[in-house]
């Protein structure tokens, strides 16, 4: 099963970009390409990495104008997050394909897009949610799988009975 492997980045993913990518790629691998979301301030220095890295898969690089504050644009990058998936995906057609989001990076806005996008991708591809840590020590990036909330799961937490 390919992977497509999706990611807020942040200063450490920047500045630690073949540790923390290519962890990446060895946990989930094999990755057939990636989706980043990034911010204005880091997305040059970010892009010129990831071109030094020389991965060989196709990586589209989102790069968001205000990721601090503000909902006007929230919609728009989400959708632009799904088609960056997609295109990706529609390369590989007749494959199994699979989406690896990572949930941490960035900033919070970041964190509530990518849980919003794997809501999204888990009802069109078989989907896992993780967090990523970055151990300045070791270099090391530790993944933690962060659980999927499905329609059973909440039906089970709750009851069949939730809407009543």
């Amino acid at each position: 099963m390919k992977t497509i492997y999706v990611t807020p980045a942040g200063k450490t993913a920047t500045y630690h970009t073949r540790e923390y990518f290519e962890s990446a790629l060895a946990t989930f691998g094999p990755v057939c390409g990636m989706v980043v979301l990034t911010s204005p301030d880091i997305s040059d220095t970010l892009v010129n990495n990831l071109n030094r890295c020389k991965f060989s898969m196709p990586i589209e690089v989102i790069c968001v104008d205000n990721p601090f504050s503000g909902m006007k644009d929230y919609w728009e990058v989400l959708s632009t997050m799904l088609e960056a998936v997609a295109k990706i995906a529609d390369r590989f057609q007749g494959e199994s394909i699979r989406c690896v989001v990572n949930c941490s990076g960035g900033t919070t806005k970041f964190t509530i897009w990518t849980m919003d996008l794997i809501t999204l991708l888990h009802r069109l591809l078989p989907t896992r949610a993780f967090f990523a840590t970055y151990d300045p020590g070791t270099c090391e990036v530790i993944f933690t799988e962060r659980p999927m909330l499905t329609d059973k799961l909440i039906e089970k937490l709750f009851g069949e009975n939730t809407n009543e």
